[in-house]
């Protein structure tokens, strides 16, 4: 069954999770993996077009099956939660290049506001580093943290741009 007739039925919340966890697996590990029809959906959408593509295909196809309102806001409250969750695991695979990230995806990877990039920037700017600060106040552990600057070193390698000494947790 494709993932959006699962989306109709009481137990649609386990299959996306299920479904984003084992694209996810499959793209960090081996993306040519045999998968169910679900998480494959799940991985041919985050290939072409990211957290962004997920997001439009879900409420194409629920529109489609003409899924209830409510549970079109249900299924898109939990991707946007699924998406804060495997943060780390997203802008890693964005900045392997296995998936596209438009600016605005990678800020709700790490699950800002938009309104606060900008402040963060500014804070970066004067010499703080409100990133790690941020991250520790969400609960993230000194290896999240790693992982992040490493993805984001990775991204500023490809580019040809310099990149700054290994982080060490302060």
């Amino acid at each position: 069954m494709s993932l959006v007739e699962h989306l109709e039925e009481s137990h649609w919340q386990q299959m996306l999770d299920g479904a984003t966890a084992a694209a996810l697996g499959a793209l960090s590990k081996d993306p040519f993996r045999t998968l169910g029809s679900s998480a494959d959906d799940m991985r041919a959408w985050l290939s072409s077009g990211g957290v962004s593509r997920v997001r439009a295909a879900l409420k194409e196809q629920m529109a489609g099956r003409r899924i209830d309102a409510h549970r079109q806001a249900e299924v898109l409250a939990r991707w946007a939660a699924l998406v804060r969750e495997h943060g780390a695991t997203l802008l890693t695979l964005a900045a392997d290049g296995n998936i596209p990230a438009a600016p605005e995806d990678v800020v709700r990877f790490v699950g800002w506001k938009p309104e606060e990039l900008g402040t963060m920037l500014a804070r970066l700017r004067a010499g703080d580093r409100p990133f790690e600060t941020w991250m520790r106040e969400s609960g993230r552990s000194d290896d999240d943290i790693a992982a992040m600057y490493a993805s984001v070193d990775r991204a500023l390698e490809r580019a040809g741009l310099p990149v700054a000494p290994p982080w060490k947790p302060s």
